[in-house]
């Protein structure tokens, strides 16, 4: 009979980490899809920045024939260029960490359940050699 309630007892501790595992799941599930969120708006601000830079480059090639402006226009064209290529690298680097990010939470999510499964079948086992000292 003792034998039998340790047993219920540890079926009843797995049971409850097992829980414990699947709601740290779900907080990595959630925190990956934020993380999935944040890239794919990194990434549209990326082509924002690189469709800007493309229009930026045709009013610099338009201006570069004209005499006297030609200077002007090649000048600033490098300056707003410089600037355009720091964002986008910039952006894209934040789109990269956020994409690890996501990964990584994945895994860790990928992990929990894993112990969580590992919880659950201890349980099991628990509560069927518990029923053998009853029976």
């Amino acid at each position: 009979e003792e034998r039998s309630v340790a047993l219920l007892e540890a079926a009843a501790d797995a049971e409850a980490a097992a829980t414990i595992a699947e709601e740290q799941a779900a907080g990595y599930e959630a925190m990956a899809i934020k993380k999935e969120f944040q890239s794919a708006r990194d990434a549209e601000a990326l082509i924002e920045t690189e469709t800007s830079a493309a229009e930026e480059a045709e009013v610099m090639v338009a201006c570069a024939p004209i005499p006297g402006l030609d200077l002007f226009c090649e000048t600033l064209g490098a300056i707003v260029e410089i600037g355009y290529q720091s964002v986008a690298a910039l952006e894209g680097a934040r789109a990269a960490i956020e994409s690890i990010s996501a990964v990584t939470a994945q895994r860790k999510e990928q992990a929990e359940l894993t112990l969580a499964l590992s919880k659950h079948e201890d349980a099991a086992a628990s509560t069927l050699k518990a029923e053998e000292f009853q029976g």
